[in-house]
């Protein structure tokens, strides 16, 4: 099974799953690698991450959400989301050296004219989230190991994943010993305004980190 979207540990280290994103448990670790200070972490559901920022009356110096990795975080709590980080499995900013798949440029072409207009019909913004770049992300590298598998097998295919070490647009793509995805790494965002932008890795970001503002 070619997964975009579970990214449980547990569910990663399901010897009959690929997993293209990052697990959960690197969520907010790599946003502790960009901040030099103490934070406030909030790892709730998207509710609740809401509804925690939005009952804060005193900011800490740092403040992180799961929540804050997607737009409608800001489009919920619109200048409350200022200043806060979140973490986000890809961007349409970031920008890797493909040796699979289309370059991203071409893929922010494709996926913006297939899914944008649907998402304004659905009434949210026209800024695309990561989870249709796992989707994407995914179907690459299924095709890649059925291309080195040389067929539709399970058990090659599985192999052909494990052994699979390559960067799509997505970015890096390599399987752990017990199965999880080890090779992607994370990108830190946060929120200026109505707007989340990419402050970590450095090779990656597109304005440095903002820490301790009110």
């Amino acid at each position: 099974m070619w997964n975009h979207g579970g990214s449980a540990d547990d569910v990663q280290r399901h010897p009959q799953l690929v997993s293209v994103p990052s697990p959960a448990s690197r969520y907010l670790a790599t946003v502790l690698e960009a901040i030099a200070a103490d934070a406030v972490l909030l790892a709730g559901s998207f509710s609740e991450d809401v509804e925690a920022v939005a009952r804060l009356h005193r900011r800490p110096p740092v403040l992180a959400a799961v929540a804050a990795g997607l737009a409608a975080f800001g489009e919920r709590l619109g200048e409350r989301a200022h200043d806060v980080l979140g973490p986000s499995q890809w961007e349409e900013g970031a920008r890797f050296r493909v040796d699979v798949g289309p370059a991203p440029a071409q893929v922010l072409r494709s996926l913006r004219a297939r899914a944008v207009p649907s998402l304004r019909a659905a009434g949210f913004g026209a800024q695309l989230e990561y989870p249709a770049a796992q989707a994407y992300a995914a179907g690459l590298v299924a095709l890649r190991c059925v291309e080195e598998a040389g067929g539709w097998q399970d058990d090659a295919l599985a192999a052909a994943s494990r052994r699979l070490r390559c960067t799509t647009f997505f970015g890096r793509f390599g399987l752990g010993a017990d199965g999880a995805q080890e090779a992607h790494e994370m990108l830190v965002v946060q929120w200026s305004g109505r707007a989340k932008r990419v402050v970590w890795p450095s090779s990656q970001a597109e304005v440095p980190v903002s820490l301790g503002r009110r």
